[in-house]
């Protein structure tokens, strides 16, 4: 069993319902809230292109919402 499928199964998650590469989209989301930098994501994923990662990034509203007012109300 491939090292993804098997992680998979001893974190009690059903291999045959979710792909590896979901994981790597939940990666780089987890990034994007804790660091908030961009390119230090873009390296940490191994991509050479900074609008690759802009297709794994999946924020709830609620998290948008939050960065906006962290952003905009700092005080």
């Amino acid at each position: 069993m491939e090292g993804g499928k098997r992680r998979a199964e001893e974190a009690g998650i059903d291999p045959t319902r979710i792909r590896v590469h979901d994981f790597r989209h939940y990666f780089v989301t987890v990034l994007i809230l804790v660091r908030g930098k961009t390119e230090a994501v873009r390296k940490a994923a191994r991509h050479a292109n900074s609008a690759t990662i802009s297709r794994y990034i999946h924020l709830l509203d609620s998290e948008v919402d939050e960065l906006y007012d962290e952003a905009i109300n700092r005080g």
